[in-house]
């Protein structure tokens, strides 16, 4: 449940390892460039759970948003533009929800629950994090 983060610069160059984490997939900047949201692994009671982590740029992480009671996986975090909350996606049996949640790790609200949401494919936040837009796929006859 280890792995490396890496950034690197938009023309190649620069590649630089920011630490070892439980963080693998979709990371994701806050707007001021200090921390990472990426998809990983949280310990609980029960054991090991889908988390959204919130990452130093030392590869620590900060804070497990949220390990909950469900194993399903997560995935696409997105920051608000004010970085205050999140959103997220978890997969269900019949497509996938999107979620919202403060970067404190309160307030973990349904938003859309609907087998037709595109799953992972990340929510965006309009400017002035007073509206989200997500996808969803088309009806089929």
């Amino acid at each position: 449940g280890r792995f490396d983060v890496f950034t690197i610069r938009p023309e190649g160059h620069g590649r630089r390892r920011i630490g070892t984490t439980s963080c693998a997939l979709d990371p994701v900047w806050r707007g001021d460039g200090r921390r990472l949201a990426c998809v990983g692994i949280a310990r609980s009671k029960t054991g090991p759970r889908f988390a959204v982590n919130i990452v130093g740029l030392d590869g620590r992480i900060r804070r497990s948003l949220p390990p909950g009671g469900s194993r399903a996986p997560l995935a696409a975090p997105t920051w608000s533009p004010d970085a205050t909350k999140l959103t997220y996606l978890r997969a269900r049996r019949d497509g996938a929800s999107l979620r919202v949640i403060d970067a404190e790790g309160r307030d973990n609200r349904l938003l859309s629950a609907r087998p037709s949401l595109l799953s992972g494919v990340p929510a965006t936040w309009s400017p002035d994090s007073s509206q989200i837009a997500f996808g969803t796929a088309p009806a089929s006859d």
